[in-house]
C-alpha cells in the first residue's frame, strides 16, 4: 500500500504544468494590470517630455496604441510565469538530486554497515572455533 501511494506522490511530482496555467490569478491580474498603468505613464510621460506634445495628443496617442500596450503587458506576463515555471523545475530538479543523494549515500553505509557486520561475524566464528582470523576488515581492505 505505501508503494502505491509513494509511487502517486511520485507521478503527481513528474506532471508538468502547461505555460498557460496561472497558479496565482489574482496575482497575475494585478501584475497585469500594474504593468498596463505603468506602460501608459510611460507612454505619456515620454510623449509630453521628449516628443513635447500637449497632454492631450498624449492622451490620444495611448488611445491609439492602446493594444499595443496590452499586448506589452501580456507579454510581460507570460515572461513571468515562464520564468517562474523554469525557476520552479529547477528548484524540484535540485532538491531530487539532493534526495537522490542523500538515499545514495544510506545505502553506501548500510552497505559498509552489512560488510563489517559481516566480517565481524566471520571473526568471531573463527574465535569460537580457535582458528586464526587473518581477513582485513572490509574498510582496510577497500582503502587499499
Amino acid at each position: 500500500m505505501k508503494n502505491l501511494e509513494k509511487e502517486d506522490a511520485i507521478e503527481d511530482k513528474n506532471k508538468r504544468s502547461s505555460i498557460f496555467t496561472v497558479k496565482d490569478a489574482e496575482n497575475t491580474i494585478l501584475w497585469f494590470s500594474f504593468y498596463v498603468v505603468m506602460l501608459i505613464v510611460c507612454v505619456i510621460l515620454h510623449q509630453r517630455f521628449i516628443q513635447n506634445y500637449k497632454v492631450i495628443d498624449s492622451l490620444y496617442f495611448v488611445v491609439d496604441n492602446i493594444s499595443k500596450i496590452i499586448a506589452a503587458s501580456t507579454l510581460l506576463i507570460i515572461l513571468g510565469e515562464g520564468a517562474d515555471i523554469m525557476l520552479r523545475r529547477f528548484r524540484e530538479h535540485i532538491r531530487r538530486e539532493k534526495e537522490m543523494i542523500a538515499e545514495a549515500r544510506a545505502e553506501a553505509k548500510a552497505e559498509v554497515y552489512r560488510e563489517v557486520a559481516a566480517w565481524d561475524r566471520r571473526r568471531k566464528e573463527a574465535e569460537a572455533r580457535g582458528v586464526e582470523f587473518n581477513e582485513p576488515p572490509p574498510t582496510q581492505e577497500s582503502d587499499q
